[in-house]
């Protein structure tokens, strides 16, 4: 954690401490939950801000310490390559893509089943965007391993193309033997929605600066290549 600090720019520390500072803030005040959390039968209209707020809002200390040592490390990826500007935009862009696309999910739940389960889930943390900057390390740093502390780092060579694949694969795991509680739908639809609204980002929309054969800078919109089409993006065996 150390090591991840100190060699952390300001802006992915600033994250990575409003996730840390929102876990303190929900344990002192629990009631902050219902307004800041993505609770469906809230959202319209009286707490239409919580689309955008949910990602930023951790409940639990187990998903508060993955996503604040993971935005750490990744953030640490992919700032020197993007610079910080880009960095924010990605994070708030999938951000509030997650959290509408999550709020329409329960809400057509909901009016499919009648079960008010739906309406009345109350989830949040910043899954969708980590596993979306999983995506985008993927693109950058596909064959850096994942630096795991030993023995892990020995037993198991994860690369960083595997990440974004294993990600979603644990939280829909989690969320069957869970039983499907309502924040663990919630943790699979941020981290679902994460994965597709990251790579169509980086596919189709991030300007990209490069030099064609005069030397001239160009900008390009999206990556074309083939690494990042979409079929590209399940695992090979796949």
């Amino acid at each position: 954690l150390g090591l991840l600090v100190q060699t952390s720019s300001p802006t992915t520390k600033s994250i990575a401490a409003t996730l840390a500072a929102t876990y303190v803030l929900n344990l002192l005040a629990p009631s902050l939950a219902s307004t800041f959390a993505l609770v469906p039968e809230r959202t319209i209209p009286f707490c239409v801000w919580n689309v955008f707020t949910a990602g930023y809002y951790e409940q639990y200390l187990a998903s508060a310490v993955v996503n604040v040592l993971g935005t750490l490390y990744l953030g640490r990826c992919l700032e020197p390559i993007w610079g910080a500007e880009e960095l924010v935009r990605f994070v708030v862009l999938v951000n509030l893509a997650v959290g509408c696309a999550a709020f329409v999910t329960m809400y057509l739940l909901y009016v499919a089943t009648y079960s008010q389960f739906y309406i009345f889930a109350k989830f949040s943390g910043f899954h969708g965007v980590l596993v979306a900057l999983t995506v985008a390390v993927r693109q950058q740093l596909p064959l850096d391993r994942v630096p795991l502390p030993n023995p892990l780092y020995a037993v198991l060579k994860i690369r960083n193309k595997d990440v974004p694949g294993l990600y979603c694969a644990g939280a829909a795991a989690l969320c069957v033997f869970s039983g499907a509680e309502h924040h663990h739908i919630g943790l699979y639809l941020f981290v679902l929605y994460g994965a597709f609204f990251g790579w169509a980002y980086l596919r189709y929309f991030q300007p990209l600066r490069r030099r064609d054969a005069n030397g001239n800078e160009i900008v390009q919109i999206g990556d074309d290549r083939r690494e990042m089409s979409f079929a590209a993006q399940f695992p090979e065996f796949l």
